[in-house]
Protein backbone atom coordinates (compact mmCIF):
# COMPACT_ATOMS: atom_id res chain seq x y z
CA UNK A 1 0.00 0.00 0.00
CA UNK A 2 1.42 3.39 -0.94
CA UNK A 3 0.92 6.72 0.77
CA UNK A 4 -1.35 7.76 -2.12
CA UNK A 5 -3.86 4.95 -1.65
CA UNK A 6 -7.13 6.58 -0.74
CA UNK A 7 -5.93 10.10 -1.53
CA UNK A 8 -9.02 12.25 -1.39
CA UNK A 9 -9.67 15.41 -3.35
CA UNK A 10 -9.53 17.36 -0.08
CA UNK A 11 -6.09 15.97 0.85
CA UNK A 12 -4.81 16.62 -2.67
CA UNK A 13 -6.12 20.19 -2.42
CA UNK A 14 -4.34 20.63 0.92
CA UNK A 15 -1.05 19.46 -0.58
CA UNK A 16 -1.43 21.76 -3.57
CA UNK A 17 -2.40 24.66 -1.29
CA UNK A 18 0.92 24.34 0.54
CA UNK A 19 3.04 23.67 -2.54
CA UNK A 20 1.62 26.61 -4.50
CA UNK A 21 1.83 29.12 -1.67
CA UNK A 22 4.11 32.14 -1.82
CA UNK A 23 5.65 30.99 1.45
CA UNK A 24 6.86 27.72 -0.10
CA UNK A 25 8.39 29.57 -3.04
CA UNK A 26 10.00 32.14 -0.73
CA UNK A 27 11.47 29.46 1.54
CA UNK A 28 13.22 27.82 -1.40
CA UNK A 29 14.51 31.10 -2.83
CA UNK A 30 15.41 33.10 0.28
CA UNK A 31 15.97 30.22 2.67
CA UNK A 32 17.66 27.67 0.43
CA UNK A 33 19.20 29.96 -2.19
CA UNK A 34 17.47 28.47 -5.23
CA UNK A 35 16.83 30.57 -8.30
CA UNK A 36 13.21 31.37 -9.12
CA UNK A 37 13.23 28.85 -11.98
CA UNK A 38 14.79 26.11 -9.83
CA UNK A 39 12.32 26.75 -7.01
CA UNK A 40 9.37 26.57 -9.43
CA UNK A 41 10.69 23.35 -10.97
CA UNK A 42 11.13 21.86 -7.49
CA UNK A 43 7.60 22.78 -6.40
CA UNK A 44 6.03 21.51 -9.64
CA UNK A 45 7.87 18.20 -9.29
CA UNK A 46 6.80 17.91 -5.66
CA UNK A 47 3.18 18.66 -6.59
CA UNK A 48 3.19 16.08 -9.37
CA UNK A 49 4.64 13.45 -7.05
CA UNK A 50 2.17 14.33 -4.31
CA UNK A 51 -1.07 14.08 -6.26
CA UNK A 52 -0.52 12.48 -9.67
CA UNK A 53 -0.66 8.83 -10.61
CA UNK A 54 2.51 7.41 -12.17
CA UNK A 55 2.36 7.22 -15.97
CA UNK A 56 2.19 3.43 -15.81
CA UNK A 57 -0.89 3.59 -13.57
CA UNK A 58 -2.67 5.80 -16.10
CA UNK A 59 -2.26 3.11 -18.76
CA UNK A 60 -3.63 0.49 -16.40
CA UNK A 61 -6.74 2.59 -15.74
CA UNK A 62 -7.45 3.20 -19.42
Amino acid sequence: MSHCDGLTAARAADALWVLTSFESLDLLIAGRGLTVDAAIETLVTMAECAVCLPATAVWILM
